[in-house]
Parts: structure tokens; C-alpha cells; sequence
């Protein structure tokens, strides 16, 4: 190592002498040049020998594996893989909405799933606007478990059709007219196989505030507050399902497709129905299976506009609206259910007879009119006219002991006649629009009315107004007490409505029916609630 060193410092020497005479004679440039050239070299020749110093303080091995490593190429390390989750294919919406679509109109899928409402939920289904397009607002916020994976698993369409309701405008001086309004949603549940409705309801959002006294500059219009998905939840939803009257047990109706009046015979086993049909007949049916049981023959002249059962159920009453082909109109026909066999006609009203009502123990009854402005009296097993009372009808009802007999009449009031002698009770003031419906509680102390969306609750004994319900929406069709008193339900277009009689407080609402509730009767022990309409008679269980 010793002569290694010796060797080096020569050459250095040598070196420096050699480029001291080259540099003597060079110009300056060539002076700078050689100067950095001679640095280079110098540094390289004096790094040499240590570089060899320091390889020969190694180790066999270290030699061995530097010797290795030197001949195998640098690699780049690997990065890190995050594990890619497992995928879970979500349906296809898109081709269940459009496969879907032609049921928003009313025609059925033959492919989609079959509705059974006794087979346990969830029952899957889809929500599409009137025109048939997906609602993708509401389907993004539905809950996994109630869509579809396949138009065979859609059992259900929920349409939904948005609008908006004009409630008037105000002029302003120096400035435009504004207009309120509120938005209104009507909704459809249809079964995806037949297409057919099973259930409507209208969501309303709520009003605007008052018109301004000043009108704000370019403002035209003011709109109340939005149907949200939480709207759809409160007015669809029961018990994390659709709520398709799941209390209730029902039995379509297809008696005539243009009723005029219906009634629901005392323990509901029978609907009589008539209208204007090809022959204008009064049908009796039989309500579990819809089978006709009886056509009362004898007025197939005139139209039906009301019907009623007797209280023990086995006679029925019906009247007539007009006559066809010089026929008169205004009659009054009485029936045995047993065997269709007409008893008795009673002829006193020269028009529409508007309603009938029996007394609770059968001896009278009352026809209105609504034309001729009268209403009659009549004792049953004589048939022989009793009273004439004015007014024009509208609801007539008893009171259970048969001693009062209520009439609502188009003038917006209610009327309480002593039947004894005719002569008139009260005068109740403050409904708005006609008195559609009267019933009497089991008791006789209450009396409700109906007109419009309002139902008003009555102290008999001296006509004092004890509650105003007024939380119904549409036009009311009936109304009926529980046995005990304490209930008082009231049906109107859709929905049917169960109130606390002590305070007025909404127990609850039920949803099933699509048209107008026309009947409404409690089961002796109130447990249940028969209700019928148009499109179908329900059961339903009000207590277990």
C-alpha cells in the first residue's frame, strides 16, 4: 500500500511539471482551458487509490454481495393495492319505468308481479308522474327494500299527478295583479298487473300568506308550500308499507256504472243499488260475494235517486228522480227484501224524491224533495200521508225514539221537526254550503250534520252547537255514531274520518275507497265499520 502511495505522488509531480512548461507557452484562453482540465485529472488520479483503500477493508462476503447486487438491476418498489370492493349490481330502474309505464293511464303489465294484500309486505313498487315518466325525486328516496329488481317483481304503481290550484288574484294600483296559489298532488296506487286503482288520495300543501297591502315591484304570484316526499310518507305510508286500507277487508262493486244511490242493508250482508241503468231497477246483492240476490221490478221508468232499509232490515225503500217516457217522478216505492215483492207506492211529491229515512221502530217514514221544497211523513203498515212539512231536502234522519225528525235542507241550515204534530223545534245556523247528511247519536242528545268538508255536532235538547270538524278536504257523503256515542265517523270522497265526540279530536283516517263514502254503519259492538261507495265495500276493524 505504502509503494501504491509513493507511485501516486510521482505521477502528481510528473504531472505538474509537465503542464507548468505547456502553460508557459499557451494564451490565456488556452490558459483557462488547460487549468480546468489539469483540476479534473488531479482530482481523479488523487481519488483513485482511496476507492481501492476502502474496497480492500471489506469482507469476503461484503465483496461477494456487492459484487451480487452490482450486477442486478435496481427495481422500482410496488405500490401498495387497496382491495376493490365487491360489486353489487343495483336494478334496472330504467327498464322497469319504462316497461311500467302504461299503467299510469290504466293499462295493466301482464309480466309484473302479483299484488296479494294477505301475503306480508314489503309489496314492491315504483312511482311515476300521470304521463308515465319516473318520478325520480321520490324513487332516489324510497327505502332499498320497496324497488323492484325486475318488472315480474313489480306488484305496485304509485302515479302521482302535481298541480296548482288558483285562490284568487287583487289588482294594485301602480304596480301588477298577484295571484295566490296552492299546489295540490293528486296520487294513484295502481296494481302493475291489471292497472287497476286500489286506492286515491289528494296531498294538499298549505296556503300562502295574505294578499300584501302594497304589491312588491314585478311581483305576480304567490304560492304556498311544495309537496314533499315527507307528504307522501304521512299520506301513503303506514307501518313502513304502502297503506292500502290494511284494516280493512273490501269486495269490489261493479252493480251499475252509473249509481245514483246505494244503501248498506242494518247487519251489511246486502247492498241495494239503482241508478240509470238500461232498466232502472232497483238490485239487491249479496256483499261477500257480489252475487245478485234480487231485481225489484215496477219502475223501470223512472231513475232511482235514493234508496234505505228499514231498520230491521226487511223492507226497502227507494224514490224516484223523474220520469222517463211521461212517466211521473216523485214516487215512492216500498219493498219486501225477502222476495223482491213491491208493497206499497206512495204518491205524494211532484219531483225528485232527495232522501228517505225510516224511524228506528219502523211505524214512519220520511221522503224530501228537493224541487218541490216538502217533506212527507208517512205511516208505513198504513201508508197514509201524516205530515207535509216546507223545506227544501237535501238529508233527512230520525231521532231514536221517532219523536224528532231532523232535514237538512239546500239553504245551508238544519231544521228539527216534532212529529207528533209537524210543528217545527229549531233552526240550526252555520253550515256554508247545503246539509248533505244527518245522523242522530244512539242516545238522541247529539245530532251531527254534514255539508260540504265540515261536520257540525248538535245539542239536541236545545240546539246548541257543541263541536265544528272541519278537517276533511272533499265533499262529504255520510256520517254514523258509534253505538256507545263516543265515535263519530264521517266519509267523504276517499278517505273516511273517526272523531272524538267529547272534544272534536281527530283519531284517525282511513284510506281504501275512490270515490264518494255514501254509507257508513257501525257493528253493534263498534268493534268494526262497514263503509261503502262506488267502487267497493269495506270492513274494517276499528277495535281488536
Amino acid at each position: 500500500m505504502q509503494n501504491l502511495k509513493t507511485k501516486t505522488m510521482q505521477i502528481v509531480n510528473r504531472f505538474f511539471t509537465g503542464w507548468k512548461e505547456i502553460f508557459r507557452k499557451r494564451g490565456c484562453v488556452g490558459k483557462t482551458i488547460l487549468v480546468c482540465l489539469s483540476l479534473y485529472f488531479l482530482i481523479c488520479l488523487i481519488s483513485f487509490p482511496f476507492s481501492l483503500l476502502s474496497r480492500s477493508k471489506q469482507t469476503p462476503e461484503d465483496a461477494s454481495t456487492h459484487a451480487v447486487n452490482d450486477l442486478i438491476p435496481t427495481k422500482t418498489p410496488t405500490p401498495e393495492i387497496t382491495p376493490t370492493p365487491e360489486f353489487t349490481p343495483t336494478p334496472d330502474l330504467s327498464s322497469i319505468f319504462k316497461a311500467m309505464a302504461p299503467v299510469a293511464s290504466g293499462q295493466g303489465v301482464p309480466d309484473a308481479g302479483e299484488y296479494n294484500p294477505d301475503v306480508p309486505g314489503p309489496h314492491r313498487f315504483i312511482i311515476l308522474d300521470a304521463s308515465g315518466e319516473p318520478y325520480f325525486i321520490w324513487n332516489d328516496k324510497l327505502p332499498p327494500e320497496w324497488l323492484p329488481s325486475s318488472v315480474s317483481e313489480t306488484e305496485l304503481v304509485v302515479v302521482v299527478d302535481r298541480r296548482e290550484v288558483k285562490l284568487g288574484s287583487q289588482a294594485y294600483i301602480g304596480g301588477p295583479s298577484i295571484t295566490r296559489y296552492r299546489i295540490e298532488m293528486d296520487v294513484q296506487v295502481r296494481e302493475a298487473r291489471t292497472g287497476e286503482i286500489l286506492m286515491s288520495r289528494t296531498l294538499k300543501g298549505s296556503e300562502p300568506g295574505g294578499f300584501p297591502q302594497t304589491a312588491p315591484k314585478e311581483q305576480t304570484r304567490m304560492t304556498g308550500s311544495r309537496i314533499e316526499y315527507a307528504d307522501l310518507q304521512d299520506g301513503l305510508f303506514k307501518e313502513n308499507e304502502l297503506d292500502l286500507g290494511l284494516r280493512s277487508q273490501c269486495w269490489l262493486t261493479e252493480y251499475t256504472e252509473n249509481l245514483l244511490s246505494g244503501a248498506l242493508s242494518p247487519d251489511g250482508q246486502t247492498l241495494a243499488s239503482g241508478g240509470y241503468s238500461d232498466s232502472n231497477i232497483v238490485e239487491l246483492w249479496k256483499v261477500a260475494d257480489g252475487n245478485l240476490l234480487h231485481t225489484l221490478e215496477g219502475v223501470t221508468d223512472s231513475r232511482i235517486k235514493s234508496i234505505t232499509f228499514s231498520p230491521d232490515g226487511e223492507t226497502i225503500a227507494s224514490g224516484t228522480r223523474d220520469g222517463l217516457s211521461g212517466t211521473p217522478g216523485g214516487l215512492v216505492h216500498l219493498w219486501r227484501v225477502s222476495d223482491g215483492q213491491l208493497l206499497n207506492t206512495l204518491m205524494g211529491h211532484t219531483d225528485e224524491v232527495s232522501d228517505l229515512a225510516f224511524s228506528l221502530d219502523g211505524q214512519f217514514l220520511a221522503s224530501g224533495g228537493w224541487s218541490d221544497e216538502i217533506v212527507q211523513v208517512w205511516r208505513v203498515p198504513y201508508g197514509d200521508l201524516l205530515h207535509t212539512l216546507e223545506g227544501p231536502v237535501y238529508s233527512l234522519a230520525f231521532s231514536p225514539d221517532g219523536q224528532v225528525l231532523a232535514s237538512g235542507a239546500r239553504d245551508n241550515t238544519v231544521r228539527l221537526w216534532r212529529i207528533s204534530d209537524g210543528e217545527l223545534l229549531f233552526t240550526l245556523v252555520g253550515h256554508a254550503t247545503g246539509v248533505t247528511s244527518l245522523t242522530f247519536s244512539l242516545d238522541g242528545e247529539m245530532l251531527a250534520s254534514a255539508s260540504e268538508s265540515t261536520v257540525r255536532l248538535w245539542r239536541v235538547s236545545d240546539g246548541e252547537l257543541m263541536h265544528t270538524l272541519e278537517h276533511h278536504t272533499r265533499l262529504l257523503g255520510s256520517i254514523a255514531f258509534s253505538p256507545d256515542g263516543q265515535t263519530l265517523a264521517s266519509g267523504s270522497l276517499e278517505e273516511i274520518r273517526l272523531w272524538q265526540v267529547a272534544d272534536g279530536t281527530l283519531l284517525d283516517t282511513l284510506w281504501r275507497h275512490t270515490g264518494i263514502v255514501t254509507n257508513l254503519a257501525f257493528s253493534p259492538d263498534g268493534k268494526n265499520l262497514i263503509s261503502g261507495s262506488k267502487d267497493a265495500i269495506c270492513l274494517w276493524t276499528i277495535q281488536e
